[in-house]
């Protein structure tokens, strides 16, 4: 007996088909963190000069801090406490902006990624939002961005 094709097909996509698709359309996120400022009903772009991260992983809770320089001359630090429920998950969040106009409030994560922990290191990124008692002021998109493994590694102070 023969098997007859009734016009279906499969199409299979190789790793160099998956690469070129994603070096195209960007399929790794940006490389640069950004910031808006909630102004007016609308997001309006902050020039970021220079930023870095740290953090200290102790058990099942990771601790991250995003420091940003602004062109504005202004600095904002954002401190995420992760916990691993199993999924990591924003336990706490806090920010503050020094600068012209100092201000603080709570992190909120509408899009957390992290990878890493056991004997890896860690990376952290996503979107927060920055909220003032309770009213949005900006949101911050983070690029996954490794921690260095002396900066979290429970076994080295």
């Amino acid at each position: 007996m023969r098997l007859r094709r009734t016009g279906t097909h499969t199409f299979g996509f190789g790793p160099i088909t998956v690469l070129l698709v994603c070096l195209q359309f960007g399929c790794g996120g940006d490389a640069e963190p950004k910031i808006e400022a909630w102004q007016n009903e609308a997001f309006l772009p902050i020039t970021v000069s220079d930023y870095q991260t740290e953090g200290k992983r102790d058990g099942a809770t990771t601790v991250v801090l995003a420091k940003f320089n602004l062109d504005s001359g202004d600095r904002l630090e954002l401190t995420l406490e992760l916990f691993y429920d199993p999924t990591p998950v924003l336990a706490a969040g806090r920010w503050s902006m020094q600068g012209n106009q100092p201000a603080s409030g709570d992190v909120f994560a509408e899009h957390l990624r992290f990878t890493g922990g056991q004997g890896d290191g860690i990376s952290v990124g996503g979107r927060f939002r920055l909220e003032e008692r309770g009213v949005m002021r900006y949101r911050v998109e983070l690029p996954m961005r490794t921690i260095g493994r002396e900066s979290w590694d429970p076994y080295v102070d």
